[in-house]
């Protein structure tokens, strides 16, 4: 996020963590003016770990200022596990001699 205003903003994360997805940004989180080379950018790390194997539609909500109100979709799929060997010659794996216990 970039504020290309002249003064702070405040922002509000409305939007509750769930099991499967998680919003990271703080609540009374202060974004600063642009700067001329650019660098006071915030960035929101936005977590998916789905549980199932299904759709995901959620509406995260950014309250601005405390007087304008952002709606952000988020959309994603739940999908099966794909496990494979990068190198097929690593399909065996030889531990050599192991002791008991």
């Amino acid at each position: 996020m970039k504020n290309k205003d002249k003064t702070a903003m405040s922002l509000e994360c409305k939007f509750e963590k769930t099991s499967y997805l998680d919003v990271q940004l703080a609540n009374g989180q202060v974004l600063l003016p642009e700067n001329s080379d650019g660098s006071n950018i915030l960035e929101v790390p936005i977590v998916f770990t789905p549980r199932d194997i299904e759709k995901y539609s959620e509406t995260i909500v950014l309250d601005i200022n405390g007087l304008h109100q952002i709606e952000i979709k988020v959309e994603g799929e739940g999908v099966p596990f794909k496990v494979e060997l990068d190198k097929q010659e690593d399909q065996v794996v030889d531990f050599g001699i192991a002791k008991l216990g």
